[in-house]
């Protein structure tokens, strides 16, 4: 008896051409990106740590609209073993790709708004004046990071620096 073994991609191709559905587990699409858990551990493993507290990243992100096939993705991330006020950054990719942080220094309170988010375009909230933690005060204001088509464009200004309440 002769044994024949095909690749995923060579099923999935084979199925194509004949009418048929891909396979599940087929070959990633071409010029997508990895999955989120080995693009968050990429990046990670260049940003390391929070410049402020030295404490490394967390490798659960807090929200993430990743798409390894989006011109725009993000996730945003907290320090290991977090509190409320805890620092946050966004990692943006581009098709998977990790192309860098949203800002160059981390913030608390920072959300990432998935549901205005779109495929090339990732949309943050920064939070600054807040007077606690738990405090609901403060200004909000939206960001929008946009994909030119060569790299990620901050399109609105970002807001004054929030001071690290301790309460």
């Amino acid at each position: 008896m002769r044994r024949i073994l095909m690749s995923s991609a060579a099923v999935g191709a084979l199925a194509v051409t004949i009418g048929g559905a891909g396979v599940a587990g087929a070959d990633p699409i071409p010029d997508c990106g990895p999955d989120q858990a080995t693009a968050l551990a990429i990046a990670v493993a260049h940003e390391q740590h929070d410049p402020r507290t030295q404490a490394p990243w967390s490798l659960i992100p807090v929200q993430s609209n990743f798409d390894s096939c989006a011109d725009m993705s993000a996730m945003l991330v907290t320090i290991d073993n977090p509190k409320p006020n805890s620092p946050r950054q966004g990692f943006l990719f581009h098709r998977g790709t990790y192309v860098g942080t949203t800002l160059s220094t981390s913030r608390p309170f920072t959300t990432l708004d998935t549901a205005a988010s779109t495929n090339d375009t990732a949309v943050f909230v920064y939070t600054s004046g807040r007077t606690c933690a738990t405090c609901n005060d403060g200004i909000t204001r939206v960001v929008h990071y946009h994909w030119n088509g060569v790299l990620p464009v901050m399109v609105e200004p970002i807001p004054p620096p929030q001071d690290w309440p301790t309460a």
